[in-house]
């Protein structure tokens, strides 16, 4: 097998996952890059460097492929890779499957959160900075075209709290990556109010619909 393929993944959730591809050569060579993957919706977004992704990788490439050659070495002329290229690809599989750098339970909720918003739920954290802006940005645009209100200042709406219940949901993931691209503590605290005023929205239509 030759080509580019998603060795190893991390974050998985609702068929969502930051993926690290990797070139493939009959074994994984090295990374080529990091994406956040929705398959729900066959998107593919760039993700900033994930370390488990890596460590993974190169547990599935460095140490297998030095301990090969050291068995080449030791078995000179005698020696027939096929086999062990064949034990290397199965364990590649079962590794990648079995192996998942789990979310945690706050991180998992708040991804949730994110996923019922605007069905995406990598964190904004994820993903590189122009990926962050566009995505902001067309939630911006979807903002504007639901309200109709195409000169509206979304941020004065999130300093005055100037949302109702059907907007509460854009305006939460609008500021959830607002906060990453212009890091200050105030984008910090709207943010964290938008999140708990969300939450406690989704929460009281449960209860109002047991």
């Amino acid at each position: 097998m030759i080509g580019i393929v998603d060795i190893t993944s991390s974050k998985k959730l609702n068929k969502q996952a930051i993926v690290t591809k990797f070139l493939v050569i009959f074994v994984p060579i090295f990374p080529t890059g990091h994406y956040f993957i929705d398959r729900n919706n066959s998107a593919e977004y760039k993700a900033k460097k994930c370390k488990e992704n890596l460590l993974k990788g190169y547990l599935l490439t460095s140490v297998p492929f030095v301990f090969l050659m050291l068995i080449a070495f030791a078995f000179g002329s005698n020696f027939s890779p096929i086999p062990l290229v064949i034990i290397y690809g199965v364990f590649v599989l079962i590794f990648s499957y079995l192996y998942n750098a789990q979310s945690t339970d706050e991180e998992e909720t708040e991804r949730l959160l994110f996923q019922k918003s605007i069905t995406l739920n990598a964190l904004p954290e994820y993903l590189i900075l122009k990926e962050q802006i566009k995505i902001r940005d067309f939630i911006i645009s979807n903002l504007k075209k639901h309200l109709r209100d195409y000169d509206m200042n979304w941020m004065d709406n999130v300093k005055t709290a100037n949302y109702d219940s059907f907007s509460l949901p854009l305006y939460f993931a609008a500021m959830g990556y607002e906060k990453e691209i212009n890091k200050t503590d105030e984008n910090l605290e709207y943010y964290k109010i938008l999140k708990n005023r969300y939450s406690e929205e989704i929460k009281n239509k449960q209860h109002s619909n047991p």
